[in-house]
């Protein structure tokens, strides 16, 4: 409407005689610009119903994480939780439990640090212990020092959780979106291989690690949060009997729930014979008509307010809704192989605002390794040959990198190779 406006305006202001000028002007914006308002109510109410019959299943199952130390962590927020339950109070490690793990397991885990770096730098910090003397000092309850090397490994602390999570995915039946997790690969174990000389029952306050020449990238007492909650929900109402089938119906309103939020079934539940998300409620159906307790998970979406105790990005794997999204999810089943197609799914997620897509490269070889990793490592391909693939390259660029943009990129082309697990997929930043 603006738009016209401005060209009316420029349309007038072309006519020289003023009398011409009000009468052009007074004729275009009078019945002209009604017609014009009424051309564009009737185009988004066409908009409007066509999105409304092309719905987007599950957006509200998007996952946010962020990473945060442990006593900035507000207890009692709507949004992020620990990704490990209790991870936020700490541990208390003695002499016997350090003694007991490196008899059975030959190692003790210390503690993870967590590294605000890029990956290659965390790689070589890693090549690079049989060369320093990376320590740690223990102080004990009885205040006693001990000084010890150690070995750092990458830590999965936080990789198993998503495994689960796509578990959780398969159960319900919904499509799985690729997590953009990238803090989890920062996280560093710090372990020990022989035992200090403890005291009988000495306990430990405090574990302090020393990295040489890579201490300025550390951050002590780190953990990673996401919008997951695991919820146990109970219904008073009765179920609702399937003729004929022997079946109940056990429904539950999403307005009861919190309307804003997703919502997945957790697979500990028994006696499930299917599943059902209505636009307004979910409905578990089950061989049994008792009214048992269900396992559910829930996908808290943000509000609007700033979290102020959080000084790291939260990211996410939210897909934009559009038409296009919403007319390609209608489509699933016919899924297209063209360059047109493998842009449109990197370009549909927010992530790909920051880190830009630059261009598709199909004439990579079978040497070509690229910067990214495969963070759908547990997706499983079991009928083609890695070796035989053909290989696509994806380039991409941003106007400002940081220590996750390349965990960022293994995030998008992730995507591409769940969904087109055909071809070798590999990324790098141009």
């Amino acid at each position: 409407m603006n738009e016209m406006a401005g060209l009316i305006r420029d349309r007038a202001g072309r006519v020289k005689d003023l009398e011409g000028r009000r009468l052009l002007k007074n004729i275009l914006e009078s019945p002209f610009m009604d017609i014009v308002q009424y051309q564009q109510d009737k185009q988004r109410q066409l908009e409007e119903k066509i999105m409304q019959e092309l719905p987007l299943i599950h957006t509200k199952c998007a996952i946010y994480t962020t990473v945060c130390n442990k006593s900035d962590y507000v207890h009692g927020n709507a949004f992020l939780f620990p990704m490990i339950p209790g991870d936020n109070n700490g541990s208390v490690y003695t002499a016997g439990w350090i003694k007991e793990k490196i008899e059975r397991d030959g190692e003790a885990v210390l503690c993870n640090v967590f590294m605000e770096c890029e990956g290659e730098i965390i790689q070589q910090m890693i090549g690079e212990q049989a060369e320093y003397n990376y320590h740690v000092e223990i102080v004990t309850d009885r205040n006693n020092t001990y000084t010890i090397s150690v070995e750092l490994s990458s830590s999965i602390k936080y990789l198993k959780p998503i495994e689960k999570i796509y578990e959780l995915f398969q159960f319900n039946n919904i499509e799985w979106k690729t997590v953009n997790n990238p803090y989890a690969y920062k996280f560093v174990n710090v372990v020990i291989k022989e035992l200090p000389p403890f005291k009988l029952n000495e306990k430990i306050k405090t574990i302090t690690v020393h990295l040489g020449a890579y201490e300025q990238y550390k951050k002590t007492d780190m953990m990673l949060l996401w919008n997951v909650q695991q919820l146990t929900i109970a219904k008073n109402a009765f179920p609702v009997a399937v003729p004929d089938q022997g079946l109940f119906e056990h429904r539950f309103l999403l307005a009861e729930l919190g309307p804003d939020h997703g919502y997945l079934v957790h697979p500990a539940n028994s006696n499930i014979v299917d599943l059902r998300y209505d636009a307004d409620k979910l409905v578990i159906i089950t061989n049994i008509p008792k009214m048992p307790k269900w396992q559910v998970v829930k996908f808290h979406m943000p509000s609007e307010a700033d979290i102020p105790w959080l000084n790291y990005q939260v990211v996410n794997n939210r897909c934009k809704d559009s038409f296009i999204e919403r007319f390609a999810a209608a489509q699933n089943s016919q899924p297209l192989r063209t360059k047109g197609e493998f842009i449109r799914i990197l370009n549909s997620f927010y992530t790909a605002e920051e880190i830009k897509l630059y261009k598709i490269d199909d004439r990579a070889n079978k040497a070509t390794v690229g910067e990214t990793s495969d963070v759908n490592y547990f997706v499983v391909d079991e009928i083609r040959d890695k070796q035989s693939k053909a290989v696509m390259k994806v380039i991409f660029e941003t106007e400002n990198p940081t220590f996750i943009t390349v965990e960022q990129m293994s995030f998008l082309v992730s995507e591409l190779q769940y969904h087109y697990p055909e071809y070798r997929w590999v990324g790098e930043l141009a």
